[in-house]
């Protein structure tokens, strides 16, 4: 087994695009989900939900009557998953699609462990963002209870390769 101390745990700066037949967040899938970048639904200005199953961030929208749902890692999401590889003693965490973020600074700050602002961000560590449809049920979020976190680790340095000596 790998130890912990030299697993980097990869998080995605993207989610997936879901035709579905309403925009509850029952609804199943009607068709094969589409890659989308993180910064392009953040962007969109379409109402973001929280899912406290997954602990991600969620909207739903409809393009010419045809309902979608994108499901995908928002900052505070990156910033729960960072916390929780803290507690886990992971070495580290990065970025899966450098700049699908959107260039927003809430996403990478996530990374470096920096809260997100609890009036900016649907979920756990701010309020529980808009209400969800009208057809769903809204479902209580309840703030994580994760222990302190350790300091991240730095990376070691390696010493200078010994001089060879002649005798």
């Amino acid at each position: 087994a790998v130890p912990a101390s030299k697993v980097v745990l990869g998080l995605p700066y993207y989610g997936y695009d879901w035709p579905t037949p309403n925009g509850t967040m029952s609804a199943g899938a009607t068709g094969t989900p589409t890659p989308v970048a993180t910064g392009q639904v953040l962007g969109s200005g379409h109402t973001v939900y929280w899912d406290p199953v997954t602990e991600t961030a969620w909207t739903a929208y409809q393009v010419n009557g045809q309902w979608h749902e994108d499901h995908f890692m928002d900052p505070t999401s990156l910033y729960l998953a960072t916390e929780m590889a803290r507690a886990a003693g992971v070495d580290g965490v990065g970025a899966w699609a450098l700049g699908m973020d959107g260039n927003d600074p809430a996403v990478v700050a996530a990374l470096d462990g920096v809260q997100p602002a609890a009036d900016a961000v649907p979920g756990p560590l701010g309020t529980p963002g808009a209400a969800p449809p009208p057809t769903t049920t809204p479902v209580p979020v309840v703030p994580p209870s994760l222990p302190a976190p350790p300091p991240l680790t730095t990376p070691p340095t390696t010493a200078p390769a010994p001089t060879p000596t002649t005798p």
